[in-house]
């Protein structure tokens, strides 16, 4: 048997390795089919037996249920079920918070399923959970989620609680598409955080939902009375035991359980999620979807390709993406308990030759509309712009305040540039980097709300770059505190052909450079590094400054007369 794990193929002699990310399960499951079994579920046999039920239709949605051919027989609760009884607790992942994490107490001796989109409410912000999550009995562990109220950053209460909601199909297809493409760390699946905020705006804006936190829930709160209404319309399938949704003739995804009583407890938030995109549809008349487009569709599951990791709570997390497909499954000691599809060409991707927003400018489409948002990753390398200093006025400062859109990505774009570029010089893991990132706009954007906060515009730079040295002083000491692991770990693992005076020298040298960089201006500390660290194409450095070849040798003959002095021990002048 071979299993392919975090991309890699590996035989039963290496699965020791996995064993610690699922030893927690054996106990549960030993009394339900013997020992524990490392072999992941394979989601495309049984896609091949679907059975396609009579559809539901109303308004701009219709519903196929499912009869998928799975047993399961494992015991656990849902999440509004163990928050009600008081099984569990989910707090802020630290005292001071942090935006991709939480943490979760199971204090019963039944696990607890927790349903990718699922939203908790209260604390320092509102969260998504990023992906199906299934947390072991008398257990604690931190949850990986996302941010969907980019304006708060507070405590309303010390613990989570249940939204009783679960986010729109739109929003779950893009953060599985980026749990899928993103470079998964010790703790799980991350989303872009800087897209799902971007949804969030989008989707607010187009049910014209107000929010002084921009919170998320408030679109499910504003139309709470017509999602009542649809749920109505749409009773939970009987023999079922998972539904595909379309939405305005697009199938949106789909929802299989290994079980028919999971679905009819979660049947209200999934309904509500559709229903909530279906709103935003425009109301006509349309031909119902024939159930061969259904059908034809789960056949890309069959063959699509699966990798799996281990999941942050007990089991495997199986992705899936083939052509027109991708997903997740959460798989329990070889049995089904949460399979999620989406259509990603059609609800996450914008139109071929959509344009860009440009770091300068805020460019609208030619009939006047606002753009809708590609769901791809923000800042993928490929698709960088040119690296351009700014300055900011009270007029771009208003425009940040009122939620103007194109602002907000020129924000987002300009700086997210800037602080990656401070960070790769003091962070080696690419995960702390994301994280520190995170943190960072969030804490500017709650600032943003407070107008006593950032009295000068032109300040605004300034003020950023503090709040990420603050951020990264708590990283340093809650790191501090904690063993490396991952991709940290790795990265201080010394080169075994260099001997132990040349690690100490070459390691003594890295830390005076680095010194003399932060020392630097912002302009001669990047010049020196994409030329000399970097390496790069020096035409391209002079189109990301917007330089001549003549002029960036000028600016490089300072960088360097700069550097050269500090290393000496002179001090810089302004």
């Amino acid at each position: 048997m071979k299993l392919q794990v975090c991309g890699q193929e590996i035989f039963p002699a290496a699965l020791n390795s996995l064993q610690p990310a699922l030893a927690p399960l054996s106990r549960q499951c030993r009394h339900e089919g013997g020992p524990l079994s490392l072999k992941p579920f394979c989601l495309s046999d049984t896609l091949k037996q679907v059975e396609i039920e009579r559809p539901q239709k109303h308004g701009a949605l219709e519903v196929f249920p499912l009869r998928w051919p799975v047993v399961s027989h494992l015991d656990y609760m849902t999440l509004d079920e163990a928050l009600e009884a008081r099984s569990i607790e989910i707090t802020e992942f630290t005292e001071g918070g942090r935006v991709s994490l939480v943490n979760i107490i199971n204090r019963s001796e039944r696990m607890v399923f927790v349903m990718a989109g699922e939203h908790l409410v209260g604390c320092k912000q509102n969260r998504v959970v990023n992906s199906s999550v299934m947390i072991p009995p008398d257990t604690q562990i931190p949850l990986p989620v996302s941010c969907i109220e980019r304006g708060r950053w507070g405590y309303r209460t010390q613990t989570f609680s249940s939204g009783h909601s679960s986010s729109h199909y739109v929003l779950r297809a893009m953060m599985a598409c980026g749990a899928a493409d993103c470079d998964r760390g010790a703790r799980g699946p991350k989303a872009n955080q800087a897209a799902v905020w971007r949804e969030v705006s989008r989707k607010m804006r187009a049910m014209d939902s107000r929010s002084p936190s921009d919170a998320l829930q408030a679109i499910f709160l504003n139309h709470d009375a017509r999602l009542n209404e649809w749920a109505e319309r749409f009773p939970v399938p009987t023999d079922c035991n998972g539904a595909v949704f379309v939405v305005g003739g697009i199938i949106a995804g789909a929802d299989l359980f290994g079980s028919q009583e999971t679905l009819r407890k979660l049947w209200p938030k999934l309904l509500r999620s559709c229903a909530i995109d279906a709103l935003e549809s425009p109301e006509q008349d349309r031909e119902s979807t024939a159930a061969e487009e259904i059908t034809r569709w789960l056949a890309r599951g069959v063959d699509a390709r699966q990798q799996a990791f281990p999941s942050p709570g007990i089991g495997l997390d199986v992705h899936i993406q083939g052509k027109e497909i991708t997903g997740a499954s959460l798989v329990v000691n070889d049995q089904p308990v949460h399979a999620e599809l989406f259509h990603p060409t059609k609800l996450t991707r914008e139109p071929a030759g959509a344009d860009r927003a440009d770091t300068n400018t805020y460019p609208h489409a030619a009939n006047g509309r606002e753009k809708r948002p590609s769901f791809e990753p923000l800042f993928a390398g490929e698709n960088r712009m040119p690296m351009q200093f700014c300055s900011f006025d009270g007029s771009y400062l208003e425009r940040l305040r009122s939620g103007d859109v194109q602002t907000q990505q020129h924000f987002v774009s300009y700086f997210s540039e800037l602080i990656r570029l401070k960070l790769r010089r003091r962070l080696s893991s690419p995960s702390a980097i994301e994280d520190v990132r995170q943190e960072t706009f969030t804490r500017v954007w709650v600032a943003l709300r407070n107008e006593r906060d950032i009295h000068q515009p032109e300040s605004l730079g300034a003020f950023v770059n503090s709040v990420c040295n603050n951020v990264l002083r708590e990283h340093y000491r809650r790191t501090s505190k904690e063993v490396p692991s991952g991709d940290e770990a790795e990265a201080n693992v010394p080169d075994p052909a260099i001997g132990a005076v040349d690690v100490i020298a070459n390691g003594q040298m890295r830390q005076k450079v680095r010194h003399i960089l932060d020392q630097l201006s912002e302009r001669d500390c990047l010049l020196l590094e994409q030329v000399f660290l970097e390496e790069r194409n020096k035409n391209q450095v002079c189109h990301d400054l917007g330089v001549s070849r003549e002029y960036l040798r000028v600016l490089l003959h300072r960088a360097k007369k700069s550097f050269r002095a500090l290393s000496l021990g002179v001090t810089l002048t302004t």
